[in-house]
């Protein structure tokens, strides 16, 4: 039902609001477009579009899908490469203590872009929330994949 080509067949079709541009960008035919979203309509029970003549347009349970295919196609894509890093040992939570005499905003950003970019695995959590309130506009500028701790949503926890 939720197979990744699915998911990206219908948010081909959502962005592009045509289901012959979704298949020009997906290198389809417009019959194997519609066809997919067909199957899905009818696995999922709800109608996903509204169909004209020239256009299409997201019903409201597509608009739900729409704002979870695309975290769900992520985690999809990188679930193989998640997989290696937990059989070579890299551990799934870090905490991060920082003195605060020699905190300094941009570092903390860049070690944390620099940490995202090399795990992306782990989640980074602090027990010292001032540490992300003083310098949290920049931390976020430069690690664009975040979310506050205990919050659902893609990203690494702050």
């Amino acid at each position: 039902m939720f197979d990744p080509e699915t998911l990206r067949t219908f948010i081909a079709v959502a962005e592009t609001g045509s289901f012959s541009k979704a298949a020009e960008r997906l290198c389809k035919t417009t019959a194997t477009i519609s066809y997919r979203i067909k199957l899905l309509e009818e696995n999922t029970g709800v109608a996903l579009f509204f169909r004209t003549t020239r256009s299409v347009t997201l019903t409201a349970a597509g608009e739900h899908l729409l704002s979870q295919a695309r975290d769900w196609l992520s985690w999809l894509e990188s679930m193989p490469s998640e997989l290696q890093q937990v059989n070579d040992g890299v551990e799934r939570q870090v905490n991060i203590v920082i003195n605060n005499l020699l905190y300094n905003p941009q570092a903390v950003a860049q070690l944390l872009a620099w940490l995202n970019e090399r795990y992306p695995l782990p989640s980074f959590t602090s027990p010292d929330k001032s540490i992300w309130a003083s310098g949290f506009a920049i931390v976020r500028r430069f690690f664009t994949g975040y979310r506050r701790h205990g919050n659902r949503g893609a990203g690494k926890y702050l």
